[in-house]
Formats: structure tokens, sequence, C-alpha cells
């Protein structure tokens, strides 16, 4: 694997991240 694929994957994962934490807030405020 390449240096620019390396990075591409690792930003990829770092907004799934994210994603998937605002979600889990998002979640988290309208079932409580």
């Amino acid at each position: 694997m390449d240096k620019n694929k390396a990075g591409y994957t690792e930003g990829f994962v770092s907004i799934l991240v994210n994603t998937l934490l605002f979600g889990l807030k998002l979640w988290a405020g309208i079932v409580s």
C-alpha cells in the first residue's frame, strides 16, 4: 500500500468514526 492510499483510507475511517459518533449523540439526544 502506498502513502496516498494509506492517507485516503485513514481519512475515510476518521470521517466514518466521526459520523457514527455524531449519529450516536443525536440518537441518544432523541431517546433520552
